[in-house]
């Protein structure tokens, strides 16, 4: 059956609610100052805590236990507030000054009475039964921030922790910021004179001292030094001085399969209105374009403004079209848009051309766009 109270303000109303419902507390300091009675459950920072009278030894560490001023304990399950995450590099477990809320991640294969069968798991230090481990099981997707070294870890869906590349100073980041891209300068074999804050660069194989045993990792600068993180499979950076995308792919870095960005052209064909013959062979572009990779090409989508005409793309010269991929000798009708992509397998500068073959045009757009 509901019950119903008349209250005259905030604080009445909380009183009501309080002495019926769970007692709000904003802290253990709070609750230490309080006789718990017979009330069977607290809250605690928007969680519930629920009374343990068979409890007398737990400590109140503020994350799994609180204790009354009449000794009452209220216990809840482990999560992560409130927890400061230490080290990521400890296998051994420590024995001795341990202090209430002192977490590990267990990365390695650790060792010691409580820690030996935990391993991938978050070992946390609470005042049960006045001092004992709790273990936190880690879940896809988890993210966590480690204070020694300082850097964060991610738990893949294949069952493991792999380290996020991760920014210092004012450009710090959990791997999530610029849409998942770190920005780089560079992949460089010479190790930069000066470690700019937040400058970050990828690590060739080849990289001299001292960078010669971080080929593949993330050198990430902090005002004094190098910070390097090994990126996980799939992990992509933005390289400015190559302005593309690069992901980290069984245990490479190579360009990612998405188009990258593309340089727009738009040109006025003032020459090619008219008549048919007054069009005929007229340039409408010629640019000079180098490619990303070997395996990469070029794209080049033409976008007219009359049903007819006929155009061609040339690469090196004007003898024959580009590959075999005009019909019609090298030409084929515009209608509306066209578009062609040329892969000649190196990394050289090449002229293209794209020629009126007979039409009139009023108008031709040209996009050029990078293909891997």
């Amino acid at each position: 059956m509901p019950m119903y109270y008349e209250a005259t303000n905030g604080a009445d109303f909380k009183s009501r609610a309080q002495a019926q419902l769970a007692p709000i507390f904003a802290d253990q300091a709070a609750v230490s100052a309080w006789d718990a009675g017979t009330v069977q459950a607290i809250i605690v920072g928007a969680r519930l805590f629920a009374r343990d009278d068979s409890d007398t030894l737990s400590i109140a560490d503020g994350i799994v236990v609180h204790v009354s001023n009449d000794n009452v304990r209220f216990k809840a399950d482990v999560d992560l507030q409130n927890v400061r995450i230490l080290r990521s590099d400890v296998t051994v477990q420590p024995t001795t000054g341990l202090s209430l809320g002192d977490a590990y991640l267990l990365i390695g294969a650790p060792s010691g009475t409580d820690w030996a069968s935990k391993q991938d798991s978050l070992a946390i230090w609470t005042g049960l039964g006045g001092g004992s481990w709790v273990f936190l099981s880690p879940w896809a997707g988890l993210f966590l921030a480690v204070e020694e070294p300082d850097m964060v870890w991610r738990y893949a869906p294949s069952g493991q922790w792999q380290q996020v590349p991760a920014m210092s100073g004012a450009l710090r980041v959990t791997g999530i910021q610029f849409n998942g891209l770190i920005p780089v300068e560079n992949e460089t074999t010479t190790t930069p004179p000066t470690a700019t804050d937040g400058v970050a660069y990828v690590v060739p194989a080849d990289a001299s001292s001292p960078w010669d045993t971080k080929a593949g990792q993330v050198a990430i600068g902090n005002g004094t030094g190098w910070d390097y993180s090994a990126p996980y499979e799939g992990f992509t950076v933005w390289n400015k001085a190559l302005g593309r995308q690069r992901a980290y792919q069984s245990g490479g870095w190579a360009d990612t399969s998405a188009v990258s960005p593309y340089t727009s052209r738009s040109y006025r064909t003032s020459g090619l209105t008219g008549s048919p013959p007054a069009a005929t062979g007229a340039i409408v572009d010629e640019f000079t374009h180098t490619l990303l990779s070997a395996d990469s090409g070029v794209r080049i989508h033409i976008q007219g403004n009359q049903n007819e005409g006929q155009v061609a793309v040339f690469r090196d010269g004007l003898t024959t079209p580009v590959s075999n991929l005009w019909s019609e000798g090298g030409a084929e009708v515009m209608r509306s848009s066209l578009t062609v992509e040329d892969r000649p397998g190196d990394t050289l500068p090449h002229t293209y051309r794209v020629r009126a073959l007979g039409g009139t045009f009023t108008r031709v757009a040209i996009e050029i766009m990078d293909v891997t």
